[in-house]
């Protein structure tokens, strides 16, 4: 069953892991509606991301929203994002919040290849 609330991921990892050339690598991490991996390697000005999901992960109905905290924030803030090869809608990006809102009708094979750019 769906369940009606937005699930956020990356929102308490710190700002100073998130620098130029790190790596963030989640795995198993137990949440509602399944398990999940999560991948993010920060380059300048980007920031790749994979989430891995189980065939049977029960999306939330309000989807996800994934928090990327660019350690030169404020001065820079996320300007675009594309899951898969579609670029997220400008309303679902909010950048003084530092969030990128994913619908729950992405597919798992999108979830993979997440681009977050700041500038």
């Amino acid at each position: 069953k769906q369940q009606n609330y937005t699930r956020m991921l990356g929102g308490d990892l710190p700002r100073s892991w998130r620098a130029a050339g790190e790596h963030i690598g989640i795995h198993g991490a137990p949440i509602t509606g399944g398990r999940l991996d999560m991948t993010i390697d920060s380059m300048v000005l980007s920031h790749r991301i994979n989430i891995t999901i189980p065939k049977d992960f029960i999306w939330p109905l309000g989807g996800v929203v994934l928090r990327i905290r660019s350690p030169a924030w404020p001065q820079k803030k996320i300007v675009a994002a594309s899951v898969g090869t579609e670029l997220v809608a400008a309303d679902a990006i909010d950048a003084s919040e530092e969030t990128v809102s994913i619908d729950s009708t992405v597919g798992a094979m999108a979830m993979q290849n997440i681009t977050v750019t700041v500038g």
